[in-house]
């Protein structure tokens, strides 16, 4: 009697054994349902890639927006600055007329 136990113990042991190793197997259902949830990720990731090269690409035409204003401001501001000691007479005048064009043909360039 104890032989028969330990051997009906022994097979529902190894019947169990197998039901864990058939549950590790994913059914077709469960692979679907894999397939179907990574696809949503990376669908998810790629638009979250896209929305944070949007952002690199607005900071960095913003900041090469701010870095020619301050430029320009500064330029000014040395024109501005360099006028009125220049236009007490007219040589000084006409050399000062001469080097903002050739700024102006240099920017264009």
């Amino acid at each position: 009697m104890k032989k028969l136990t330990e051997l009906q113990a022994r097979k529902t042991q190894q019947c169990h054994v197998l039901k864990r190793k058939i549950d590790d197997v994913a059914s077709r259902a469960e692979l679907v349902q894999y397939e179907r949830r990574f696809v949503e990720l990376y669908e998810q990731i790629a638009s979250n890639l896209e929305e944070t090269r949007r952002y690199y690409t607005k900071y960095n035409t913003l900041t090469d927006t701010h870095k020619f204003l301050t430029k320009e401001i500064s330029i000014l501001n040395s024109i501005s600055s360099k006028y009125s000691a220049v236009s007490a007479s007219e040589t000084q005048k006409a050399a000062f007329l001469a080097q903002i064009d050739t700024i102006q043909v240099r920017a264009r360039v």
